[in-house]
């Protein structure tokens, strides 16, 4: 169901971010690939305790495909829109693909994230 997809991977954007800012590692590692969850965990620490502020303005989603991989599908997935990274700044654009995949055999489990891309 790609409209339901793409609104449910609207939906973790908007969580992670909220998680990123929050230094949420639990909630983060959820949604996130083994080696990709070091790696912005890493990233996250040496930003340093201090809680990030970031509000997503506007967002749009759109299922670029899909591919298998191995014993998994991959989906990417291209966001765009407006964030504020300071509160009461202006927005900036976003234009971020989202890699995630999920076992090909079963329909259960979530989808995780495995990479990252500026657009």
């Amino acid at each position: 169901d790609g409209p339901a997809f793409v609104e449910g991977a609207k939906t973790r954007f908007v969580r992670l971010q909220a998680a990123w800012d929050q230094a949420d590692f639990r909630d983060i590692r959820e949604y996130t690939a083994p080696q990709l969850f070091a790696e912005l965990q890493r990233e996250r620490e040496r930003l340093g305790p201090a809680l990030q502020y970031t509000e997503v303005v506007t967002l749009d989603a759109e299922l670029l495909g899909l591919q298998r991989d191995g014993d998994h599908v991959v989906a990417s997935i291209r966001f765009s829109g407006l964030i504020r990274e300071e509160e009461g700044a202006g927005a900036n654009p976003v234009n971020e693909i989202w890699h995630v995949q999920h076992p090909w055999d079963t329909s259960s489990g979530d989808w995780l994230i495995v990479g990252i891309q500026q657009a």
